[in-house]
Formats: structure tokens, sequence, C-alpha cells
């Protein structure tokens, strides 16, 4: 897990008044969730959803993110290419993936 905290700049000396976002990792380094200052709590799943329907427990693509309100938003892919054929974007889905994307392991 790694935590990003802003402080307030005129108060810079109390804690109390610090904002902090967490972003917990698998052993793979992907990101796996986030939880923003308002304990909001958005997680991302890698199971299979290739195009073709075969499961081959690669986990190699995010396929679902789930923001806190429990929507979803998945996407399937093309096994061959990597390309992205099928998605299904709901409300706040690509805020979630550019944070998470913007994140990164530190």
């Amino acid at each position: 897990m790694t935590s990003v905290s802003k402080w307030d700049v005129t108060d810079i000396n109390n804690a109390s008044q610090k904002l902090s976002s967490y972003t917990n990792y698998f052993v793979t380094s992907t990101p796996a969730s986030a939880t923003d200052p308002a304990n909001h709590h958005s997680s991302v799943s890698y199971t299979d959803a290739f195009s073709d329907n075969v499961n081959r427990n690669t986990f190699a693509y995010p396929t679902t993110l789930t923001d806190a309100d429990g929507n979803n938003s998945t996407v399937q892919y093309n096994f061959d290419l990597g390309a992205t054929p099928a998605r299904s974007f709901r409300h706040r889905q690509t805020r979630l993936k550019a944070r998470l994307q913007q994140s990164g392991p530190t």
C-alpha cells in the first residue's frame, strides 16, 4: 500500500489537517484498489475477459473497475492483439481509471 498526503499550507504543522489517499497493489505492482480522503473505495479486477470467451488465467489486463457506489465498468480484450473490441463504461469510471494509472507504484 502507498499513501499520498496533502497538507494545508496555512497550517503545515497540524497533522489533523492533512488529506490522505491510499492505493493498494498486487504483488505484480498493478493497482488493486484506491481510497480517497473521503474514504471512498474503488477497485480493479484483472480476471480474464477475452473476446473469444476463453479464460486463460493470465490476469494480464484490467477488466472491471468498481467505484465507491458499486458501479462497474468492464472491458473485453482481443487475446491476440490486446486491443479492446468491447467496452462498457459507466458514470465516473474514466476518472477512476485515470487516477489508478497515474498513481502507479512508488
